[in-house]
Order: structure tokens, then sequence, then C-alpha cells
């Protein structure tokens, strides 16, 4: 299908935002395994250099059950990752398979040219809407890491991450 001009600039610019976010938000979950980990820089650098979102969140969570945190502060932290870990997931189907235009505002991503046997062949539809909808929850997440003092504190200019008493907005 050929995709109109318009809707394709949209696309785009929503796509560009989501992912320019996704990257400030895996720089900090990186910043926040170091602060977790008791390691600064130049070691924490040397130490996890390459690490990316799910092994970071992957960390953070043995750390969790090593320092035995209580209940309330692992259950903020699953639910932060559990959103987190969609939306990663978002990012990396759409970065690995591509997406192509399928109508007005809509996108497919697919497997289909990957996936060795039909049942594991994916298929999701998104939209500019759908991809702010996961940039503003990267906010809302970021937000949540500083409010649960698991994060930088530090939080970017102009950041939505302040929106208190909203739900995400992406489900996938």
């Amino acid at each position: 299908m050929t995709e109109n001009t318009a809707d394709a600039a949209a696309f785009h610019q929503a796509l560009g935002n989501f992912l320019t976010r996704f990257s400030e938000i895996e720089a900090l979950m990186q910043r926040t395994l170091w602060r977790l980990a008791g390691v600064g820089p130049p070691t924490a650098q040397a130490l996890f250099s390459g690490v990316r979102l799910e092994a970071a969140m992957q960390y953070i969570s043995r750390i969790a059950a090593a320092e035995q945190w209580n209940a309330h502060r692992k259950a903020q932290i699953q639910h932060i990752f559990s959103q987190l870990g969609l939306i990663n997931k978002l990012r990396n189907h759409i970065l690995h398979y591509g997406a192509e235009p399928e109508g007005p505002n809509t996108w497919i991503i697919t497997n289909k040219h990957f996936a060795h046997v039909p049942q594991n062949v994916s298929r999701i539809a998104i939209s500019p809407t759908t991809l702010d909808d996961a940039r503003y929850d990267l906010d809302k997440i970021e937000y949540h890491l500083n409010l649960s003092r698991l994060g930088d504190i530090r939080t970017r200019p102009g950041s939505r991450g302040d929106r208190r008493g909203s739900r995400p907005r992406l489900a996938i």
C-alpha cells in the first residue's frame, strides 16, 4: 500500500520522539543500576558497558532480592518493569522487523519474513498515537523511578513524567 505523505510524516515524527525518549530511559536505567550496585564511574562504565534495558532490569531485580527489599518496594519496581518490558518489546519489534503502512494512520509490525513456522508469526498494528502513548508511558516511568528513589532524580528538562494519578496508556 502507498502511504499518505502526511500520515508518514506524523508516523516518523512520533517514531523519532518515542525512540529518543526510549534511549533516555535506557540511560536512566543504566545509571540507576550503577547507583543501586554501589559502583560509580569509571568502574561502572567498565563493568556495565553494553548492559541493555532488559539486563539492567534483571540486575536490579537481583539486587532487590539480595538486599531483601520490602514487599512495597518490590511491587513498585515490578510494576515499573512490567510496563517497561512491554515498551521494550514494542521497540524491539519496530527496530528488528520494521513497520509497513497498511491504511490511514496504521502501520503493521510483523515477523512473518523471519518466523520459521506459521504459529510463530506475530502481527501488531500501531499508529502515531500508539507511539505517543508509549513515549508518555516512558515519561511516567521516569517519574515513578524517581518517586520511588530508585532513579537518578535528575529529570530531563520538560519531562512530562509528573502526571500523577493517570494510568499507563499503552497496552500491547
